[in-house]
């Protein structure tokens, strides 16, 4: 897996919120001849005109293709709305997911007194 981000810090975050607009109607039928691609934008609160979008690739063919994609259609707006901009791009060396949050249960113990011994599991 490839992995892309670009951080985007624009002038003002009318200029942010018109890009991350662009990119939510341009997008969904630019990818539909893709397969495997993420996409997600993130925005921060207390930095409202940084936009940070991250992709996954599933190889570096189909990143070569979405990168002509942005090329294509999306180089001519941020060229336009001048955002500094920083990318990253390297494949995944590590990942650690926890474990989802459970639903609380409850360990009825029946028995003699055992607690290593269950006559009845409630959950």
């Amino acid at each position: 897996m490839i992995t892309k981000i670009f951080i985007r810090t624009f002038p003002s975050t009318e200029e942010c919120d018109l890009f991350e607009s662009l990119l939510q109607t341009k997008w969904p039928s630019l990818l539909e001849e893709t397969k495997g691609v993420t996409f997600s934008a993130f925005r921060n609160k207390q930095t409202p005109h940084v936009s940070t979008v991250i992709w996954f690739f599933p190889d570096e063919q189909t990143q070569k293709q979405v990168e002509n994609l942005i090329e294509e259609h999306i180089k001519k707006f941020t060229q336009t709305l001048s955002p500094k901009t920083v990318t990253f791009s390297g494949e995944k060396t590590l990942m650690y997911t926890t474990r989802e949050i459970e639903k609380p249960f409850v360990l009825i113990f029946r028995g003699k007194g055992n607690c290593n011994e269950f006559d009845d599991i409630s959950i």
